[in-house]
């Protein structure tokens, strides 16, 4: 028996590597079936290093963007910059929607235009960039904020709008210098947790800096943190 033992042991043991080989093989297999089968049950197929097309056949137009899934239809919203040309009287904020962030993106139309920028200390035009949209349940608006610029890029505001409908039109509030800081490129967050809101910026292309939103989303309530500069700020 002892003999048997070791004999069976000594035949593991010569074939371990075989046994390895055959195991990662099987699992190899399976990977690509269960991708396989992943792949033909999707509604939509996203391809990289392609131009999307939306539900009409049209290129999408959405730069710099920034998306949203409504909790009032819990539709994705995509909105971002509208394709640039030398007419800055062109340039605007485009919106499109789809069921899942996958798409396929329907066209909701240019939801803010250029020209709805009234800024007192300018006349413009403007430079519009970098479009966020959170949804605030308090005053049931869809809140934009933007990168509010002139053609030298010296301004180096923000832009607040907001909307009864995720699809607009977007009504323009003010641009503002948060907490009184040159903003350049942002995005914004809302903590699930309690609805708070932030807004993070590259303050003058020196730093990145965290501001609290007030309750309605409309301004800045404060600088809570500064950091390094972000990759991508």
């Amino acid at each position: 028996q002892v003999a048997a033992r070791a004999q069976r042991h000594l035949c593991r043991k010569a074939n371990a590597p075989l046994i390895r080989k055959g195991m990662r093989r099987c699992l190899l297999r399976c990977s690509l079936l269960a991708g396989a089968s992943l792949l033909g049950s999707a509604r939509h197929v996203v391809h990289p290093d392609t131009h999307w097309l939306d539900t009409d056949g049209n290129r999408i137009e959405s730069h710099g963007a920034g998306m949203l899934q409504s909790p009032t239809d819990m539709r994705w919203y995509w909105y971002g910059e509208t394709k640039k040309t030398d007419n800055y009287n062109e340039h605007g904020v485009n919106c499109y929607s789809a069921e899942t962030i996958a798409g396929p993106w329907t066209f909701e139309g240019e939801v803010f235009p250029q020209t709805s920028v009234n800024q007192p200390d300018h006349a413009g035009p403007f430079v519009i960039e970098r479009p966020k949209v959170l949804y605030n349940k308090e005053t049931k608006k869809f809140v934009m904020w933007f990168h509010l610029e002139d053609a030298e890029y010296l301004y180096r505001m923000a832009g607040v709008a907001q909307s009864d409908s995720p699809t607009g039109p977007f009504e323009y509030m003010h641009g503002i210098r948060p907490d009184g800081l040159k903003s350049l490129d942002m995005s914004l967050f809302r903590d699930p947790v309690d609805d708070q809101a932030y807004f993070i910026r590259s303050v003058d292309n020196k730093y990145v800096g965290i501001s609290r939103l007030t309750p309605d989303y409309l301004n800045s309530a404060g600088l809570i943190s500064t950091h390094d500069v972000f990759e991508g700020m």
